[in-house]
């Protein structure tokens, strides 16, 4: 995809949609501008793009376009994306949360795991279940603690068997597909 947008009119369009709206408001026209604005990034890679893009999730899906904006996190090494993962993972934004948990699965650093220790504590099952699955991608001598913690305080029978199944490292590979986020 061309795009005729210049590198600061996209950091400029991102920089103002933090987050973008609900996708009950997302209008066609936004959300293609998004997607280019994606593109632009993919084709002219820029690091100041990360923190933009991982505070850019707004609820929901965004027409289908947030899963790919992996495409462009990914790009960049563990030293441009993490630190701002850690501030992404902590947002007052539950979208922000979400789907910044499914870009961390990419980046598995002990640096997460305090991070990802909080969400297991206070988040509802969608996120519990993302971070379960994304430290999949961990070592399991990096995340055994945590794990085995999780169990002595979780209630839920699905989450504690997921845990379980991670802690055995029975789920290589394992990606969950965010049931209220994929059409």
């Amino acid at each position: 995809m061309t795009t005729n947008l210049t590198e600061e009119e996209a950091l400029a369009f991102l920089r103002s949609h933090q987050p973008m709206p609900v996708d009950e408001y997302l209008s066609s026209d936004l959300a293609g501008v998004y997607d280019e604005v994606r593109c632009f990034f993919i084709a002219n890679k820029n690091k100041n793009c990360v923190p933009l893009f991982l505070n850019s999730f707004g609820s929901i899906n965004g027409s289908g376009i947030y899963q790919l904006v992996e495409e462009v996190i990914l790009q960049f090494p563990p030293e441009d994306v993490i630190p701002h993962l850690k501030q992404a993972l902590l947002s007052n934004e539950y979208s922000v949360r979400y789907w910044s948990v499914l870009i961390a699965a990419h980046y598995p650093s002990a640096e997460l795991l305090p991070l990802f220790k909080y969400l297991l504590e206070n988040e509802d099952f969608d996120i519990k279940y993302l971070v379960l699955s994304a430290l999949v991608q961990f070592p399991v001598e990096e995340s055994k603690s945590l794990l085995e913690e999780f169990l002595e305080n979780e209630a839920g029978k699905e989450l504690r068997s997921i845990a379980k199944c991670v802690l055995s490292a029975g789920m290589q590979n394992f990606v969950y597909p965010p049931k209220k986020y994929i059409h």
